[in-house]
């Protein structure tokens, strides 16, 4: 475990591709492709080199298309989706897609021990944040009666055949991970140079850059929107950040997040504010970003070691603390 000084300067919004992306000068014929849309919620991007720029151009929109088939079919209010069907039937078949993303939050929730739970999602409803303007702080008689309602223990799973048993299931801790993932996989299939691709800070790069160095990520400062808590370099991988900053409301001087303990009904508090996970793939760095917020910093780093995935914890105090997998901090570009 190492603990660093604080390094704090301004830059930009959250995390994203710094200065790097600039198209190298002696590289004239690698086009750089930026493109954008607002889906699952949240703003999807894409940063392609190639040499085919009108080829490359397609290739990224369909890229994007990919994840609205994913968000029509999963999505948590779409009356139409596969998820909302299986929410209101109880019971159903999930499809293949859903089977992968499924089989890894049943391995979330039992390396959490029951902390990576999807049936919060009453729990989320309760305290509003599915809506603007709608968040507050339940009573304790309201929240005991919801989490009757909350336990993935109570899920069962036959194959494709899935039975809900009263629960209901909420896919927003994983799902943008698994759409970078699928994103991924569409465009190695593509003669390009590199990509980087980011759902809302959820980063996954891959190949190279023309000046053929690392990218460069950077780790949002989480009291602090305009300003960026450190960076580091990646060759290859994904990278997720959960934090208190991201879906919050303040009552009474209190700060109340979304990332709820499923086992109490109220955010979890243990000293993070913030966490940073490095792992190979979209859906692995997503959802294992909330798990290492939900066990806490001695926890989650012993559970990253074991693993050899890095983790990066940014504390109360604004200290920081990362694994020995996590990659070097730097406060410059």
């Amino acid at each position: 475990m190492r603990k660093h000084p604080l390094v704090s300067f301004s830059l930009w919004l959250c995390l994203f591709l710094t200065a790097s992306l600039a198209l190298s000068s002696c590289q004239k014929n690698i086009h750089r492709i930026r493109l954008e849309r607002f889906q699952m919620n949240t703003l999807f991007q894409v940063v392609i080199y190639a040499s085919q720029e009108k080829e490359a151009k397609k290739w990224g929109e369909e890229a994007l298309s990919l994840v609205e088939n994913l968000e029509k079919r999963y999505s948590l209010h779409l009356s139409n989706s596969l998820l909302f069907t299986l929410n209101n039937d109880g019971k159903g078949t999930i499809d293949k897609d859903l089977l992968l993303v499924w089989q890894e939050v049943e391995r979330l929730f039992a390396l959490s021990d029951g902390l990576f739970d999807p049936t919060v999602e009453p729990l989320m409803r309760l305290w509003g944040f599915y809506q603007e303007g709608t968040r507050r702080v339940p009573s304790s008689s309201e929240i005991a009666k919801t989490l009757s309602l909350v336990g993935f223990s109570a899920v069962k799973r036959d194959k494709s055949v899935v039975s809900l048993h009263g629960r209901r299931i909420d896919l927003g801790g994983i799902l943008k991970g698994y759409a970078l993932d699928v994103m991924a996989e569409y465009l190695k299939t593509k003669p390009l140079s590199g990509f980087l691709l980011n759902a809302g800070g959820n980063i996954l790069v891959w190949g190279e850059k023309p000046d053929h160095t690392p990218w460069q990520i950077a780790i949002r400062h989480p009291r602090r929107p305009n300003e960026v808590f450190a960076l580091f370099s990646l060759h290859e991988g994904s990278v997720a950040t959960s934090g208190d900053y991201e879906q919050y409301f303040i009552e009474k001087g209190i700060r109340y997040h979304h990332i709820l303990n499923p086992k109490t009904g109220y955010p979890v508090s243990n000293g993070v504010i913030s966490v940073t996970v490095v792992a190979p793939t979209g859906i692995e760095s997503d959802g294992l970003s909330t798990v290492m917020f939900l066990v806490g910093k001695e926890k989650g780093i012993t559970l990253a070691d074991k693993m050899g995935i890095g983790v990066c914890y940014i504390m109360e105090d604004l200290s920081l603390w990362t694994n020995r997998f996590f990659p070097a901090l730097s406060d410059k570009p």
